[in-house]
């Protein structure tokens, strides 16, 4: 079984499309599970996955009653899976489902596949200037400072085989969860796969990412990771 893992807040605008779009989109040749978690949603999010999945009966919504950020909804949606294979999914329907197949068949010879901006064929589409800046920074740095062989190391539209992502403590409540995810794998030796994602500027609703507010905390946190890398 493959479990897809979204968190989501506050995503009413979008949240009903995306579930109607997973359901009759993604064709994964075996059972699937769809696992939301509702991360404390003050908007009409958690209404509506209630509904949706009285009509889907491969749809699990967990309700947080408080916001725990991307890294807590993460967490909870990871430990919760019942799938062999984990998809981690954004809620903003910029992640296209018809990918997911490919990134699930390299699990077969890889730990973990990344849809990646940065790969040839991938990249960025309408989306603003200075995120493209900021993100390719980003990586270029982690890369260099964590040898990693990964080059989209920020992106949340991974597959991992569900044993292994199981196996790590995820503390990072935040959206350095990534970042996290990514150094303690490479302390476990796993293998990565990348293939070519192009993201597009999410049409409805708003991201919950503040990137220039959220560079200090990254900065911090890298610092704590290069500790769980090398020491």
């Amino acid at each position: 079984m493959i479990t897809v893992v979204i968190p989501a807040y506050n995503e009413e605008e979008v949240i009903k499309n995306l579930i109607e779009d997973l359901e009759e989109k993604i064709s994964v040749g075996q059972a699937l599970e769809i696992l939301v978690v509702n991360d404390g949603s003050t908007d009409h999010t958690g209404e509506i996955l209630d509904r949706l999945s009285r009509g889907y009966k491969n749809l699990r919504v967990i309700h947080h009653q408080v916001n725990q950020s991307l890294g807590g909804a993460l967490r909870t949606g990871i430990h919760a899976a019942s799938g062999d294979m984990i998809v981690t999914l954004d809620a903003d329907m910029t992640h296209p489902p018809e990918l997911m197949a490919k990134m699930v068949q390299t699990l077969r010879d890889y730990d973990v596949c990344v849809a990646s901006r940065f790969v040839r064929g991938g990249g960025m589409v309408n989306v603003p200037r200075y995120r493209v800046v900021i993100s390719r920074v980003a990586n270029t740095v982690y890369r260099f400072l964590f040898h990693s062989p990964v080059k989209d190391n920020t992106t949340g539209y991974k597959a991992y085989r569900a044993e292994l992502i199981k196996s790590i403590e995820i503390e990072e409540p935040g959206f350095a969860v990534q970042l996290e995810i990514v150094t303690k794998l490479l302390r476990k030796r796993a293998r990565f796969n990348e293939v070519p994602f192009l993201l597009t500027n999410r049409k409805l609703g708003s991201s919950k990412l503040r990137y220039l507010s959220a560079i200090p905390h990254y900065v911090k946190r890298v610092m704590q990771l290069l500790l769980v890398r090398w020491l």
